[in-house]
Formats: structure tokens, C-alpha cells, sequence
């Protein structure tokens, strides 16, 4: 099956992961997809992060069908990051991972097979593990922990329910290509909102176009990134308020129901 499968490309936001992110960026080789792009954005770092960026790319660029890394020259935020590598994706599916999370072995291929097997999601979301600073796993999937019991439901009912109870797999995003604005479809991510991420599901529900994958594909680095050490947590509720308002008449009527929208 691998020999078919169309250019994929892996979107990255960076910003101040010297500590984690060639681990990051090696967890792309031997993927198991024989057309990789690699696209990556670095948000005005002042760590040696873009340096190590550049080495791994000259090391390795021979082994991708595109490895390239765009530099800002002053701090645009991580929706701006991912609007403009979304912009230059060539591949037909796109994975989102940040600069200090890292690929599971298999990870990738299991994720592009699950979206071409799935031809009605635009975004699907997998299962995962949640790491410490120091790669100490503190949870092993980050679903086994849920209030409710994944093998009751459907992969469609899965992404819902934890969309509903927001829990983290829903960092752990693929795409397709033609879903973004940049491409012809509709969305863009928001540079407005902290919870990008929740808005980006959100859409795709309402488009009946969100999966969930359940394998543990990806490492999420659990309190590395800036915007997750100084939090607002009312510009956070806001900003979730905002965006379910934004897209609450086009939801499912059994996430309507859910949150009370009916």
C-alpha cells in the first residue's frame, strides 16, 4: 500500500525547543511514506533553535521530496506559523506537530493510511502519549484516561465525544489539503484566538468531517511550549466561547444537544 501514497507533508511550527526539536525532526526519518515534505516555521527563536534546524536539513534534505525552513524575523504567533507552512504544503495530506513533540514509530504512515481510508474527514486527530520535559512518559495514551469507554463507539462518535470533553488528542492533527483557504476550501487558522486547535475541530465537525485515529501516533511535550506556561485562563474561556458561538448553528444536532445549543 505504501508504494501509492501521495505526497505528504508535515507542518512545523518552531519556536525556542533547542532541547527537544531534533528529536522532533528525527522522528520524521524512516517514516514509511515515500514522498515526505517537510515544512517548517521559525517564529523568531532566540535559542539555538533555527541553527539546528538548517544543520538537520543539510544533513538530510536528500532524503525528502522538500525540506525547508522559513525564518520570521520577529514574533507573529504559532496561527500565523501555520497559515503561511499551510500555504506552501504541497503534499495532499498534512500532519501538524510542534517543534518539541515527536513522531511515534509508525506514526505518520498509520495517520496518511487512516485519512485515504476515510475519504469523508477533513481533520482527524489520533490517539497519543503526553511526555515530560525530560521525555518521561506520563501518560501512555492520552484516551485511556477518558470518562467514557472508546470501544463503545465509532471512530466518527470517538471524535466527537472527545471534542465535547476536549481532551488532548486533539493536538495531534492531520488535514487534508483542499480544506484550507490557501487551497480552495474554507479554513484558515485564527491568530485572534488561543484555541486554534479547538476552532480547527470545531469546523470539521460541523462539516461531519471529523475522525479520530486511535493508534498512539505522536509524543505531545506536556508544558514545553510558551503558550501553554503562561496561560490566561479567561482570555482562554473567551476564546472558546468565540469560537463555539462562531460555529454552533452548523454543528451535529447530538453536539448541539451536548453543549447545550438546542
Amino acid at each position: 500500500m505504501s508504494a501509492t501514497l501521495p505526497l505528504v507533508t508535515i507542518a512545523v511550527p518552531a519556536f525556542n525547543h533547542e532541547p527537544h526539536v531534533l528529536q522532533a525532526l528525527d522522528s520524521m526519518l524512516n517514516s514509511g511514506v515515500p514522498q515526505l515534505e517537510i515544512l517548517i516555521c521559525d517564529d523568531a527563536s532566540t535559542d539555538r533553535t533555527p541553527d539546528l534546524i538548517e544543520a538537520w536539513i543539510a544533513q538530510h534534505r536528500h532524503r525528502f521530496h522538500r525540506a525547508q525552513l522559513l525564518r520570521h524575523q520577529r514574533n507573529l504567533g504559532l496561527c500565523a506559523s501555520l497559515n503561511e507552512l499551510i500555504s506552501l504544503a504541497q503534499g495532499e495530506i498534512i500532519h501538524v506537530i510542534a517543534s518539541d513533540d515527536y513522531f511515534l514509530s509508525g506514526g505518520i504512515l498509520a495517520k496518511t493510511q487512516a485519512l485515504l481510508a476515510h475519504p469523508e474527514w477533513q481533520v482527524a486527530f489520533c490517539d497519543g502519549q503526553a511526555v515530560g520535559p525530560e521525555g518521561q512518559i506520563y501518560l501512555p495514551s492520552l484516551v485511556a484516561d477518558a470518562p467514557f469507554l472508546p470501544a463503545q463507539l465509532t471512530p466518527h462518535g470517538m471524535a466527537e465525544e472527545l471534542l465535547y470533553h476536549w481532551s488532548p488528542p486533539v493536538h495531534q492533527m492531520s488535514w487534508r489539503r483542499q480544506a484550507f483557504l490557501a487551497h480552495g476550501g474554507e479554513f484558515a487558522y485564527d491568530p485572534g484566538v488561543f484555541c486554534e486547535d479547538y476552532d480547527a475541530a470545531l469546523w470539521a465537525a460541523a462539516k461531519q468531517g471529523l475522525g479520530y485515529i486511535p493508534q498512539v501516533c505522536q509524543a505531545y511535550r506536556y508544558r514545553t511550549w510558551p503558550q501553554t506556561t503562561n496561560r490566561n485562563p479567561i482570555k482562554e474561556s473567551r476564546d472558546r466561547a468565540h469560537v463555539l458561538a462562531k460555529r454552533a448553528r452548523a454543528l451535529p444536532p447530538r453536539l448541539r444537544q451536548a453543549y447545550q445549543l438546542l
